[in-house]
C-alpha cells in the first residue's frame, strides 16, 4: 500500500467508495483509479480531504507536495503576520515567564544607541508623581529630542 493509499484509507475510514464520492463529488471511476495506482491528484486529495475534515496541509504532505518542513514556516509566518498586537504580547510574555529569572538574555543582545546604555523601564512599580511630570513637562517639550534616553 503507497502512503497515498494508507492516507485515503485513515480519513474515509471504512466509507464505501460510493459514499467518499457524493461527499466529495469526484466520480466513482476516478476513486478507483486513485486507490488502484495509489496516486491522487491534488485537486482530489483536497476534496477527499474536505469532505471528511480532515487536515489538507497533512494531505499535501502525505502526497509529496510539500514537506512538513515547508508548512512549518507558512503556518508561523501566517499566525504571526494575522495575529493581535495583544497576542503577539501574551505569547512574549508567555515565553519570558517560563524562563527562570537571570537566566534570560534576550534583552543583553540589544544593542545600545551611539555608544551609550540601554535603559529598560521598571515595569514592576508605580512612577511616582516627580517622575510623571517630569514625563509630562518632555512630551510638552517640541525643541526636546530623544537623545537623553541613548545616553
Amino acid at each position: 500500500m503507497t502512503e497515498m493509499n494508507d492516507w485515503f484509507a485513515a480519513t474515509a475510514g471504512s466509507v464505501s467508495l460510493n459514499e467518499v464520492s457524493k461527499r466529495s463529488g469526484i466520480p466513482i471511476a476516478s476513486l478507483h483509479r486513485y486507490t488502484q495506482n495509489g496516486s491522487f491528484t491534488a485537486e482530489a486529495v483536497v476534496k477527499i480531504a474536505r469532505a471528511f475534515d480532515a487536515s489538507i496541509p497533512d494531505a499535501l504532505v502525505a502526497q509529496g507536495i510539500v514537506t512538513h518542513s515547508e508548512l512549518s514556516s507558512l503556518s508561523i509566518s501566517g499566525t504571526l503576520a494575522d495575529a493581535t498586537d495583544q497576542q503577539l504580547l501574551d505569547e512574549i510574555s508567555r515565553r519570558l515567564a517560563a524562563v527562570p529569572e537571570g537566566e534570560s538574555d534576550v534583552f543583553d543582545s540589544v544593542p545600545s544607541g551611539k555608544g551609550g546604555t540601554v535603559h529598560y523601564p521598571d515595569f514592576t512599580r508605580e512612577p511616582v508623581e516627580d517622575e510623571l511630570a517630569a514625563a509630562s513637562e518632555r512630551i510638552d517639550d517640541p525643541n526636546d529630542s530623544d537623545e537623553h534616553f541613548l545616553n
